[in-house]
């Protein structure tokens, strides 16, 4: 797997694709390229911005000579939108090898809800994988929540008095009253985080389609604050995971980092 991210500078492109194909040449392997390639590769995938043909057939002649294959984008048809929402672009991609295709044959790429960055998340996904129940993981983001110390404290109190009751039992009674807690949380904050995205989403599509009125605009920017702060402990939570998992994960990513210098 090969994270890139592509210059701004035209030369610095053509750079980066020869060594991108140098090193899938030289490489034995099933690869899929990911990322910002910061370009298009034909004009209908910007929107009032300028389309630079030398440049995407640069683009595509190196797609085309790596013998890559590109995913086709389901959801929202750009990526990029700039601060003003008066320019947007699909700069963000996912090449792959074909046989990739013969191993995972559902593979779909669809974009997210842009949140607060101004890049559209996109995510692959091979829709016949299940990994199964996430495990029981206590985060520290729980503790933000006024009634969690309450809470554990009532569930051990109407257990610890049970003289049948095993150690085990004790925990799995306080286990189960947090699960139930935080599951009904995190679902009303989830439905309230759908409906301010929906609403972003659908002034958003506005925007790209010209129609849009000022109040609209300025509706957008009282959502996305409201948003960001309704991501702040989900944020928490994506830290803390990250830090339980560690090197756990089973699956080997290779990177390759093209860093150039700023003239």
């Amino acid at each position: 797997m090969v994270n890139v991210y592509g210059p701004n500078n035209a030369m610095k492109k053509r750079i980066v694709w020869d060594k991108l194909m140098g090193f899938l040449a030289t490489n034995e392997g099933e690869y899929v390229l990911f990322g910002d390639f910061n370009k298009v590769r034909e004009e209908t995938e910007g929107f009032r911005s300028i389309f630079h043909e030398d440049e995407a057939n640069v683009f595509n002649t190196f797609i085309s000579n790596s013998g890559l294959l590109d995913i086709p984008l389901g959801g929202r048809r750009f990526t990029w939108v700039n601060k003003s929402f008066s320019k947007m672009i699909r700069v963000d991609r996912v090449l792959v090898s074909p046989n990739v295709l013969n191993i995972f044959a559902d593979l779909k790429l669809t974009t997210l809800a842009r949140g607060l960055s101004d890049h559209l998340p996109i995510i692959l996904q091979d829709l016949k994988n299940n990994f199964g129940p996430t495990p029981f993981k206590c985060f520290d983001s729980w503790c933000l929540y006024e009634e969690f110390n309450g809470l554990v404290k009532d569930a051990a109190d109407e257990i610890m008095g049970c003289r049948t009751a095993t150690y085990h039992d004790k925990m799995m009674h306080v286990k189960s009253k947090i699960k139930s807690w935080i599951k009904e949380k995190k679902g009303n904050e989830q439905l309230k985080k759908k409906v301010i995205l929906a609403r972003i989403n659908a002034i958003e599509q506005l925007i790209e389609s010209g129609v849009e009125t000022e109040v609209e605009r300025n509706e957008r920017k009282d959502l996305i604050q409201e948003l960001d702060t309704s991501n702040r402990i989900e944020d928490l939570d994506i830290i803390q995971n990250v830090e339980l998992n560690g090197m756990r994960g089973k699956l080997k990513i290779f990177s390759l980092f093209v860093e150039t210098k700023q003239e």
